[in-house]
């Protein structure tokens, strides 16, 4: 996914729909294709982390807990340092809802 975005900023690379083969070359159209296996493995990970985070707690609700407040703290870094990550901008003029 790096690579994505890296010619989309850098080389200000621009694409309509890089996943239709006659308009794109096999270059481009391969690292989108490889790149963005990158959100379902994320996913994967993640359920895969609850799985065996799920062996420390006691009882069903402390672990319930556990992950409301992860997800309560992954929110709060999307609002903040991520939104400030894509713009700059200390006074987040647009706040940015992201997987």
């Amino acid at each position: 996914m790096v690579i994505d975005h890296g010619m989309y900023y850098c080389l200000n690379y621009s694409v309509t729909d890089p996943m239709t083969i006659p308009g794109t070359d096999a270059l481009t159209f391969f690292t989108r294709f490889i790149s963005h296996f990158c959100a379902p493995l994320f996913v994967f990970l993640a359920g895969l982390s609850a799985t065996i985070t799920e062996h420390k707690y006691a009882c069903t609700r402390q672990f319930a807990n556990a992950l409301i407040v992860r997800g309560l703290v992954l929110i709060l870094f999307e609002f903040t340092i991520v939104s400030w990550s894509w713009s700059f901008n200390p006074l987040f003029p647009m706040l940015y809802a992201q997987v």
